[in-house]
Formats: C-alpha cells, structure tokens, sequence
C-alpha cells in the first residue's frame, strides 16, 4: 500500500490552520505596537492582561492539537500489531 505525499504547506496548516496564524500575526502586531509607542504602565497592568489575553488561547490550542497528534501517530504505529489477549 502506497502512502499519499503530504506537501509542507499542508502539514504546517495541519499544526497551525489560519484562525491560529492570524491570531499569532495579531499577537506579534500588539507587541511590537507596545514596544513602539514606549508605553510604560507596568509589569502587572494592561501589558500583563493583554499578554494573558493572547497567550492562554494558544497553550490552549497547542495542548488540544497536541493531544490530537499524538493519538493519531499512536494509532498508525499501532496499525498492523494484533494486541495480546
């Protein structure tokens, strides 16, 4: 049985479909408006809730894709052995 070739856009959309890149891209715009306006308000206020507010969604979905990745490689090296009764 002959494998499909998975091209390399294919497997990084896999990981990182366009809802997830977009909200790294808005991400990586609001740190570098933050660093670009120079504003100061302190490590526990606004920058800590919005860093908060961007980081929490994305360990979320890396912990679930994750987790959806690793069943998967763990059913197909799992193909093909007969369990022990």
């Amino acid at each position: 049985m002959e494998w499909p070739l998975i091209s390399s856009m294919d497997r990084i959309l896999f990981l990182f479909p366009m809802v997830v890149d977009g909200w790294i891209l808005l991400a990586f715009v609001a740190c570098i408006l933050f660093f670009y306006t120079g504003w100061n308000v302190g490590p526990t206020s606004v920058l800590m809730l919005a860093a908060i507010f961007f980081v929490v969604p994305l360990i979320a979905w890396f912990i679930f894709r994750g987790s959806q990745i690793a069943r998967s490689v763990h059913r197909f090296t799992m193909q093909g052995k007969t369990k022990a009764a």
